[in-house]
């Protein structure tokens, strides 16, 4: 039996390096750029976390809650927070909890994005059709003729819907100039030959990354994307996907040209 070695982990006094503060390259060993559940000040020091609050009452008892996103419109002024929970998505006004669109399939997640003062949300393929909510009701405007489907995004300024059970990326026209939708039944095949089923979606910087279990594709407009994996690593679960800093390539690739200086 392969003898178990202990890997010793340093304490971290130095806390976190926020981004404005030094380079990464030159951080003290006792430091670190990022971190996930510590709480720390605002120059970058380890500090007690504070504690937990519900927001408002419990939405239904013993029901988890299988979708979360926040609403703003574009003047700032309505402030919603969106549940999805049973077969229903409520949303919290910062005072109570109200059902604003019902009938969903309650084992479905729920995925939302934002686009022109309005949220637009899907639930799985096999379940209602896109809608829209626009800080009070969840409704049929702008949604143009998107299908059901499992993910969804805004990019270049259109919507995005991904059906994992076919590889279609559907997507709709680009916004108009009095902020309305169109379209919404054309579509891209996401190499169906592959074996693997969409898993999320997400807006990078100059692409929307389409992921698959094992795969990573690009999609850089509705005529241009990538017929072979762009990476070959890819994710199965949304909710595992997360924005990192883009500094972090261009450091690698930094050090990785000076070790092939130094040897």
């Amino acid at each position: 039996m392969a003898k178990l070695e202990k890997i010793p982990l340093p304490y971290y006094t130095e806390g976190i390096i926020r981004p404005a503060a030094i380079d990464e390259i030159v951080s003290l060993p006792a430091s670190l750029s990022l971190a996930v559940n510590f709480d720390f000040d605002r120059i970058g020091a380890l500090q007690t976390r504070n504690g937990t609050t519900i927001v408002g009452s419990e939405i239904v008892a013993a029901t988890p809650i299988l979708g979360l996103h926040n609403y703003i419109n574009n003047a700032g002024s309505i402030y919603r927070l969106l549940a999805k929970v049973g077969t229903s998505v409520y949303d919290f006004n910062g005072t109570t909890w109200t059902a604003r669109r019902t009938g969903l399939t309650a084992s479905s997640k729920a995925r939302f994005t934002s686009l022109v003062d309005y949220t637009f949300m899907v639930n799985g393929n096999a379940n209602q059709a896109c809608s829209s909510y626009e800080g009070g009701s969840f409704g049929s405007v702008n949604v143009a003729s998107l299908p059901a489907g499992d993910f969804i995004e805004n990019y270049r300024s259109r919507i995005w819907v991904a059906d994992s059970s076919d590889d279609k990326l559907y997507y709709t026209d680009v916004v108009n100039t009095d902020g309305t939708i169109s379209g919404g039944t054309s579509f891209i095949q996401i190499s169906p030959q592959d074996g693997d089923k969409i898993t999320g979606l997400k807006r990078s910087n100059n692409a929307l990354l389409v992921f698959k279990k094992n795969h990573i594709y690009r999609v850089y407009s509705i005529n241009s994307t990538d017929p072979d994996p762009f990476i070959n690593v890819g994710t199965y679960s949304q909710e595992s996907i997360i924005e990192t800093k883009m500094e972090y390539f261009s450091i690698l690739q930094r050090l990785f040209t000076t070790t092939l200086k130094i040897h």
